[in-house]
């Protein structure tokens, strides 16, 4: 079998925090009781955090990505641009059902939440087939055209898009369902080009979402301690 050559992705991170993201606020959707008050609120709250989440995606697709697809190769990026139109066409519909489920009253509350579980679902299987089809064809373009240092760049630009609330909300996502080489070279590279305090707040959020498993791991690629003894980090 013929050696690959493995490429930097600048999909592969978002994309395994949107799927966990997706996938996750589904399931609660689906075992939610919905006259549960505190329930009620906290899972419609979690799916606008969703739809927000992946709009932002959709637009640094569009503004960051799309251009240099089209300038590079005109055409390519077509496809995904219809998707991002019935993509946002569902948020649309979802974000009507979800102040509907939040405004019915207790008899609506059964028929409103079948509605928007069914519609989640719906969605969720959309926008992972969106995923799936960036990482096949979007890529290809970009590897054959850009090396990975100036795919780097490009990611940079995008995150730098962001505001820091948005990057921590984010990185929630994205640290637990990342592979320990991928977090570890993420974590590495945050605590090398980010200033004292938001690395701080980088790692006192890896510790509240990783495992104690996973932590101590780390913790031991990192070199064995960050600002405590691993012992105390572990604990």
């Amino acid at each position: 079998m013929p050696f690959v050559h493995h490429r930097h992705d600048i999909h592969a991170h978002i994309h395994k925090a949107l799927r966990a993201h997706l996938s996750q606020t589904m399931l609660a959707c689906g075992r939610a009781d919905w006259d549960d008050r505190e329930e009620r609120d906290t899972c419609l709250a979690d799916i606008r955090q969703l739809l927000a989440a992946c709009q932002t995606r959709l637009d640094q697709e569009g503004e960051f990505i799309h251009p240099r697809l089209e300038a590079l190769e005109p055409g390519v990026a077509a496809r995904a641009g219809v998707c991002h139109l019935q993509l946002e066409s569902t948020m649309d519909d979802l974000s009507d059902l979800v102040q509907a489920l939040d405004d019915a009253s207790p008899p609506e509350r059964e028929t409103a939440g079948v509605a928007l579980y069914g519609r989640l679902a719906m969605f969720v299987a959309e926008f992972i087939v969106h995923m799936g089809m960036i990482e096949r064809e979007h890529n290809k373009v970009l590897w054959h055209h850009f090396s990975d240092s100036e795919l780097r760049c490009i990611e940079a630009e995008i995150v730098a898009s962001m505001s820091p609330e948005r990057q921590m909300f984010l990185l929630r996502w994205m640290i637990p369902n990342l592979n320990p080489d991928e977090r570890l070279d993420l974590v590495r590279t945050i605590r090398r080009d980010a200033p004292a305090d938001a690395v701080q707040a980088l790692m006192n959020l890896t510790r509240s979402v990783l495992t104690t498993r996973d932590w101590t791991r780390l913790v031991f690629a990192l070199g064995g301690f960050l600002h405590h003894p691993v012992a105390e980090l572990a604990a």
